[in-house]
């Protein structure tokens, strides 16, 4: 079963050893419930640790959570930049015309005439908009923003998405 990243650790918060995420998800409000069970992931060892939320707030651009299994900072601090995922099929459905990021990653970028323009290697948010990072055809990278004006159509299915005709591109 796949998963799905929701937050990074960035650091320990407070004395509990609760843990302060940026969050890779728009429903931090939705994912973050007493008793929903995520599983704290470090990608370069593939370390895990399975863990159950005991309480959620927001602070600023950050969240912080208090899991049941970590007590203390010093058992906190271990998972400084691990990544918290969850289990794919817990997660909810979204409205039409919007999308996972997970589900953009790895899509071909089609220019208007069908040409290839690259592929999508990160989505993140700068706050206000998505950005999709994409390898061009050249081996260069550019950052376009996922909006309406510029994304003309996504094909979750193909993984292809679809640009605009839109001068400079």
């Amino acid at each position: 079963m796949e998963n799905v990243l929701v937050a990074k650790v960035v650091t320990t918060h407070g004395i509990k050893g609760d843990l302060k995420l940026y969050p890779l998800t728009d429903f931090a409000k939705i994912r973050f419930k007493k008793g929903k069970t995520f599983e704290l992931y470090n990608e370069e060892t593939n370390h895990t640790l399975n863990v159950t939320c005991f309480s959620f707030k927001t602070n600023g651009k950050f969240i912080v959570v208090h899991f049941d299994e970590i007590t203390t900072p010093e058992q906190g601090i271990k998972f400084q930049n691990y990544y918290v995922r969850m289990k794919s099929d817990e997660v909810h459905r979204l409205p039409k015309d919007t999308y996972y990021y997970k589900d953009l990653l790895g899509s071909k970028v089609y220019l208007n005439d069908g040409i290839l323009y690259g592929e999508v290697i990160e989505v993140s948010s700068n706050g206000k908009q998505d950005l999709l990072r994409i390898k061009l055809v050249n081996e260069k990278e550019t950052l376009l923003v996922f909006v309406n004006a510029i994304i003309k159509e996504v094909d979750i299915k193909n993984k292809a998405i679809y640009l605009n005709e839109i001068e400079g591109l």
